[in-house]
């Protein structure tokens, strides 16, 4: 069984590295293996953003790429592609004009994404769904 590129959700990295080698792991074992390629996702925190998700984010996954800091004085289309440009996709809590400007944006452009959280969420909540991502 090869494991070119991919992790195996749930299993640890000494397993995952002793797939790929050939050695027998508990998920040789399993029936189905579910494969994952692995891709590093980076973030754009918008000017919006609570700066406590995003210090939990980072607590949780210290080596992820999460750009913190706002791009201040920047209007949404501005913040759109900055974040596109840098291949990032942009956090934010704006949700009342976002999905607009990301559906005008997207006509012309191209983007790795939005993900809209509202404020209302609980923080832990959101840093749990960004980590899932």
């Amino acid at each position: 069984m090869r494991f070119s590129g991919y992790s195996v959700p749930g299993q640890d990295h000494a397993a995952t590295a002793a797939a790929r080698s050939g050695h027998h792991s508990y998920a040789s074992i399993l029936n189905e293996v579910i494969l994952v390629p692995l891709v590093k996702v980076k973030f754009q925190a918008d000017n919006d953003l609570d700066r406590a998700i995003v210090r939990g984010f980072l607590r949780r996954l210290p080596f992820a790429d999460f750009q913190p800091q706002p791009l201040n004085a920047v209007d949404d289309l501005a913040v759109l592609h900055l974040a596109a440009k840098a291949g990032r996709i942009l956090v934010s809590h704006d949700v009342s004009t976002m999905p607009y400007t990301f559906a005008e944006y997207g006509r012309t452009a191209q983007s790795p994404g939005v993900l809209l959280t509202p404020q209302s969420w609980p923080r832990a909540e959101t840093i749990e769904h960004l980590v899932l991502v």
